[in-house]
């Protein structure tokens, strides 16, 4: 399969939904929804964050979304525009 990761904020230009940890209209290949992992680094300090399960939710319908739950991320409340977030497929 094609497409192992997407990068969003590469460019320190986060925006709008991604800013609230919301990435809509993926196009990434896949198997379940189970295999997607999503790593954060901070713009400011490198630092990378490897989320569980738990910290995001995969959706399917009406399109491939990703959804950071900062509940269950005591790093982040928000994103910085500078940050970025990478979307793995894990399989």
């Amino acid at each position: 399969m094609a497409d192992s990761y997407i990068d969003f904020g590469v460019d320190g230009d986060l925006a709008g939904d991604q800013l609230t940890g919301v990435f809509d209209n993926l196009t990434m290949d896949y198997l379940s929804t189970a295999h997607f992992g999503v790593v954060i680094t901070n713009g400011a300090t490198g630092v990378k964050t490897t989320l569980t399960s738990s910290q995001f939710a995969v959706a399917t319908s009406p399109n491939l979304k990703v959804t950071l739950d900062f509940s269950a991320i005591p790093e982040y409340s928000v994103l910085a525009a500078a940050d970025t977030v990478r979307i793995t497929r894990t399989t």
